[in-house]
């Protein structure tokens, strides 16, 4: 789920119209987002008759295995892995997935539903609706949509899809499923990615574009910000059913949580990294190094890093984990020793992670260890559905002393975030805005604090059927 030590992703999605096959085809494409989630797989297969259902769940960390697929028949398919809350985020009795697949009944038969991201009136919403009566089985925002949609007074199941996502403020990517159709909708900002591809005739959605590819497909365009797309067999019908809002894509998709050879939000995930590390070399030059090592997840930004700097990259360090997140270091003594190192990290949370890494090159005979980090200082823990610690937990909050000398470093430098915000701003194919909450402090949707008291009045009328 991502590098050592950095923020994770809670959820990675994949969808499929149209194809004989689809559960299959969807299990294949989630293999290559197991990055975002290694906790829970879960697919659903429909063939217009009904759901059938297949998961898999590790509750010790480990990567999970692939779900039973034999008795999913149907052309229709979603599916989706899952990864745990930050370790400590909540305590010990907070061990449960950041989102997860959920299924239930409606009026328009059964339904599943699965959240990448966050609603940040949640809470709230799920006071309201368990005071006139629901009961909620899991923590997730999917299983509180499918509640807000069995309450909507709306007549069609796109009408109560819409009614319900009225009502909810966050940053999500969604996929829900009735027998009949495959529906994916991502939030009016855009913060998480969501994109339509092709495999043959059939319609394919999924989180990244890499999933696409590795299933056979071709990336077709990617969701809008604020657009439902409603896939039917092989055909798509986009509506546009929620007002314009700025946009705000996630800039740590680009720094750490996409794959590096995706297309994020239109950029070339690899080509924004090396960027990154090339403007770091230019900020925080690391004038008595000889060689570039990169920290896992960060192998982009050192080789734009050494580019400019004119130094050669080494494979000095190998991570070796032990079961979900304990990292062992292994340095490669005829890298790095008796030489002056420069090791680039994509980001520093807590420090930890950074603090073993360099102990290790020390251990292995390092000269002098050096730490350059292509992204600016964490300030804020990510309230929009990507786990990460607590912002009391976050190495910016507990800076008492010389952040060198905290982390066993010769020198540390961060990129500046007039710095990073240039880069992503410069890719081409850029979006028009950078979510930079989690970097900045400033947050573009401030999370709700829960509401106790019910509003007096609740419009639950039929209404007019906007989409049929």
């Amino acid at each position: 789920m991502g590098p050592p030590g950095g923020f994770a992703d809670g959820c990675g999605l994949f969808g499929v119209s149209g194809h004989r096959q689809a559960a299959r085809l969807t299990a294949t494409g989630l293999r290559v987002l197991r990055h975002r989630g290694s906790v829970g797989v879960a697919v659903a297969s429909s063939d217009g008759h009904g759901l059938r259902w297949a998961e898999a769940r590790d509750h010790t960390g480990e990567a999970v295995v692939d779900p039973d697929l034999h008795a999913l028949e149907g052309s229709l398919s979603c599916g989706a892995v899952w990864g745990r809350r930050w370790e400590g985020e909540l305590g010990a009795e907070a061990e449960t997935a950041v989102s997860e697949m959920v299924r239930g009944r409606t009026r328009a038969g059964e339904v599943v539903a699965t959240v990448s991201g966050h609603f940040t009136n949640g809470l709230r919403l799920r006071r309201e609706l368990e005071q006139s009566g629901a009961v909620f089985r899991t923590s997730s925002d999917a299983e509180l949509l499918l509640h807000l949609v069995a309450h909507s007074g709306q007549r069609t199941f796109v009408n109560r899809l819409v009614d319900a996502l009225w009502k909810v403020r966050g940053a999500y990517a969604i996929l829900v499923m009735a027998e009949d159709r495959l529906v994916a909708v991502r939030d009016p900002s855009g913060f998480r990615p969501l994109v339509l591809g092709r495999v043959e005739e059939a319609m394919v959605v999924a989180s990244e574009d890499a999933a696409i590819r590795f299933a056979g497909g071709q990336l077709h365009r990617e969701v809008r910000p604020g657009e439902m797309v409603v896939l039917e067999g092989r055909t798509e019908q986009a509506l546009r059913p929620f007002p314009e809002a700025a946009i705000r894509v996630c800039s740590h998709e680009l720094v750490s949580l996409a794959r590096v050879d995706a297309n994020t939000f239109g950029c070339a995930t690899f080509t924004a990294r090396t960027a990154l590390g090339a403007r770091l070399a230019r900020e925080q030059r690391c004038a008595d190094a000889e060689v570039v090592v990169a920290l896992p997840g960060a192998e982009a930004q050192a080789q734009g890093f050494a580019q400019l700097s004119g130094l050669p990259v080494a494979e000095g360090l190998l991570a070796e984990t032990n079961g979900a997140t304990h990292v062992q270091w292994r340095p490669v003594a005829a890298a790095i020793a008796g030489r002056s190192v420069c090791v680039v990290a994509a980001t520093v949370v807590q420090g930890r992670v950074a603090r073993g890494a360099l102990a290790a090159l020390v251990a292995g005979g390092a000269s002098e260890v050096h730490l350059r980090v292509a992204s600016p200082w964490i300030r804020l823990g990510c309230p929009y559905g990507v786990a990460s610690p607590t912002t009391d937990e976050l190495l910016h909050r507990r800076l008492d002393a010389d952040p060198a000398t905290l982390l066993g470093a010769s020198s540390v430098g961060f990129l500046s975030l007039d710095g990073m915000s240039d880069v992503l701003a410069g890719m081409p194919g850029a979006p028009r805005g950078f979510c930079q909450g989690c970097f900045s402090g400033d947050l573009p949707i401030p999370p709700e604090e829960p509401d106790d008291q019910l509003p007096l009045f609740h419009d639950g009328g039929e209404g007019t059927d906007p989409v049929q």
